[in-house]
């Protein structure tokens, strides 16, 4: 099985800012922060084949974020995620913070492994 944490990670580390799973921290801003699940979505020989990864990644910043997105959209396409939604940013302004959130897709198909005698 993939190990989607590890991909992420180095799919993003290159783009010049703090990346976190999940935790969020304003001390270190800009941030980028991700989360995803894993949702089964075909089995073969009782075995799950194909597993559909949601992935969503929330820039944090208090400046404009538009080359951290630009920069993040790249990376991902990149590796392979299919772009889902892109919704509006929001300013939280109680911390006056910048969240930008993105959403992401990935499929992995597991390589079928044969049985000795087959063919």
């Amino acid at each position: 099985m993939i190990d989607m944490q590890r991909l992420l990670v180095e799919t993003l580390k290159d783009i010049d800012v703090p990346i976190s799973f999940v935790a969020r921290g304003e001390s270190r801003l800009p941030l980028v922060v991700f989360n995803f699940r894993e949702i089964p979505k075909e089995f073969w020989d009782e075995e799950e084949s194909v597993t559909k990864f949601e992935v969503m990644i929330n820039i944090f910043s208090r400046e404009n974020y538009v080359h951290i997105k630009n920069a993040v959209l790249k990376k991902m396409k990149d590796a392979g995620f299919i772009k889902d939604e892109i919704p509006v940013a929001i300013y939280l302004e109680d911390i006056e913070i910048y969240n930008q959130p993105m959403s992401f897709n990935y499929y992995h198909i597991e390589e079928l492994q044969q049985e000795e005698g087959d063919n």
